[in-house]
């Protein structure tokens, strides 16, 4: 069980390089389309996306960081602290 973990850890860590870009985009994105929802008109729609988008952004963070704390678990429960055999 030491080594699915080690190598699902590494998965994520190698993909975790580009999160804070990922995030970063659909935080831009989330306000361009507030900007044109407040220069259009409709404020609402344009709130509840920017607000929904904030949301899944925090989901994602929660989860990465919940998957990770549960595989360094694994790991250590198994018995390799790191290393692969």
């Amino acid at each position: 069980m030491g080594r699915p973990a080690d190598d699902q850890l590494d998965r994520l860590r190698r993909t975790g390089r580009w999160l804070p870009y990922r995030l970063a985009l659909m935080g831009l994105v989330a306000a361009g389309l507030l900007v044109l929802g407040v220069v259009d008109g409709s404020v609402v729609p344009s709130a509840a996306f920017a607000v929904g988008t904030l949301g899944f952004c925090w989901w994602v963070l929660r989860m990465r960081r919940r998957s990770m704390r549960r595989l360094r678990t694994a790991r250590s429960a198994a018995g390799s602290p790191g290393e692969h055999g």
